[in-house]
């Protein structure tokens, strides 16, 4: 993950912690090698949803290159596109030819 996919994240934190349910992601991030198993037991262990929520963008952005794209794509299969908008928002237009041809219409 690039540092402006990064930068994108961090600043969408405050709806991303208030809107998604962490849960909802993980069997696909999962599945795509983002997360592992003991990552997911981890954040399911935490109490609060906001700081669940926090825990899993820490572990998306420390994951390899695949891992923006990734996690878009778990927002869209969990009915987020709304969170995957704000999220591309804050990256610069140039930055947005590689991402998933179904975001970029949005």
């Amino acid at each position: 993950m690039n540092e402006e996919h990064r930068n994108a994240l961090q600043a969408s934190l405050h709806e991303i912690c208030q809107d998604l349910d962490a849960e909802d992601t993980l069997p696909y991030l999962m599945a795509k090698g983002i997360l592992q198993g003991g990552q997911a037991q981890e954040i399911m262990a935490i109490p609060r949803k906001s700081t669940r929520n926090m825990q899993l963008i820490t572990f998306v952005k420390a994951a390899g290159p695949m891992a923006f794209r990734d996690f878009l794509s778990a927002l869209l299969i969990c009915n987020k596109e709304y969170l995957a908008k704000a999220i591309l928002a804050h990256l610069p237009p140039s930055s947005t030819r590689q991402i998933l041809p179904e975001l970029k219409a949005m």
